[in-house]
């Protein structure tokens, strides 16, 4: 009953939104709502399992928000992994897929150039050591901002997305992160209307990107029983998506680098960590 109650808001949350948003786009005229409407948007999952579960969202929050079972052993190796294995998987993909293979889509590897980091300095990679530093100015970066942005901008959603649907969705490994992906996908709707590269692609890329991305967080949840590191890891992989470590090829190129590396990173953590939550 709490399943069909929370699906059935996510629908209705979604369908309100996508009519906003279809208005914002549609209008000249700036408006003052829409930020304060996309905030309120973003935390829907959390008040959505408010009313799922009957329980004030004060309890839902102390609930799925506990440190008490937290694996911290996992957390560590989870966060500090993602932030070095996530850049490196995808720097490999690409000189094995561009440069090697001549695959245009992934982009290359070029070895040389100076990128400006935020306006402050630049980093030379063709000098002795700049490909390095610049690489570790990634990791260090995307574990900081990273894990503060991906906690403030996800923790509402991720709440709804893996703290209550796994507990809710028929045990199976195999399609509960599919089922949880198809949901969030939807939820996304809204953020589609009006994309550069057209309602369709985005929500095809939407797709791809939270069908792999839903594998890995489950897994994270079941290793470290915290939604807290769920919402930490999507911001590292945000964060680390935005770092100029190859020169880039298509969008579509782009999104299935990001899915692949998403998807080794599944593939590594449920093999090698012990798992914390069975149940997820």
């Amino acid at each position: 009953m709490a399943l069909k109650k929370f699906i059935i808001g996510i629908a209705a949350v979604t369908a309100i939104m996508t009519v906003l948003a279809i208005i914002f786009q549609s209008s000249t005229n700036p408006k003052a709502w829409w930020p304060a409407t996309v905030l309120v948007y973003t935390i829907s999952p959390l008040l959505i399992v408010s009313g799922a579960e009957l329980k004030p969202a004060t309890d839902v929050l102390k609930e799925y928000l506990s440190f008490k079972n937290i694996d911290w052993k996992n957390t560590i190796l989870l966060i500090i992994g993602t932030a070095i294995l996530y850049p490196l998987i995808k720097l490999a993909a690409v000189y094995l897929a561009g440069n090697a293979a001549g695959i245009n889509i992934f982009g290359k590897i070029t070895g040389t150039g100076t990128y400006e980091v935020f306006d402050l300095f630049s980093i030379n990679t063709a000098a002795n050591g700049g490909a390095f530093l610049l690489f570790l100015l990634n990791i260090t970066f995307s574990l900081v901002a990273g894990t503060i942005t991906g906690i403030l901008g996800n923790i509402g959603s991720e709440i709804g997305w893996r703290g209550f649907l796994p507990r809710h969705l028929p045990e199976n490994k195999r399609t509960k992160p599919l089922a949880v992906a198809i949901i969030w996908t939807v939820w996304g709707i809204p953020f589609c209307i009006g994309a550069a590269n057209g309602f369709s692609s985005c929500l095809a890329f939407k797709f791809i990107t939270n069908t792999a991305m839903s594998y890995f967080l489950i897994e994270v949840i079941r290793k470290t029983g915290s939604v807290w590191v769920s919402a930490a890891t999507i911001g590292i992989i945000q964060v680390s998506m935005f770092f100029p470590m190859h020169m880039a090829g298509s969008t579509f190129g782009q999104i299935l680098l990001s899915a692949l590396a998403t998807v080794c990173l599944w593939a590594l953590s449920s093999r090698l960590l012990p798992d914390r939550h069975a149940a997820c």
